[in-house]
């Protein structure tokens, strides 16, 4: 699943941290895919502006049912 369709399905942001590694900025952020966490977070990479050296993890937050 990609970070645009988890956006369809409902998901929201949720919290945002840094980690290291480097996103490009050229990339499209809607391409980026999602991964889960080791708690079972869903997040997403997305470029850090401020920094080459760490990038966002944005967390997704589950639609309610």
């Amino acid at each position: 699943m990609t970070y645009a369709e988890a956006l369809t399905l409902g998901y929201t942001r949720g919290r945002t941290s840094t980690e290291r590694g480097y996103v490009s900025r050229k990339s499209n952020p809607d391409n980026h895919i999602v991964r889960t966490a080791r708690g079972g977070e869903l997040y997403v990479s997305l470029a850090n502006w401020q920094s080459t050296r760490y990038c966002y993890r944005q967390y997704l937050v589950a639609p309610k049912v």
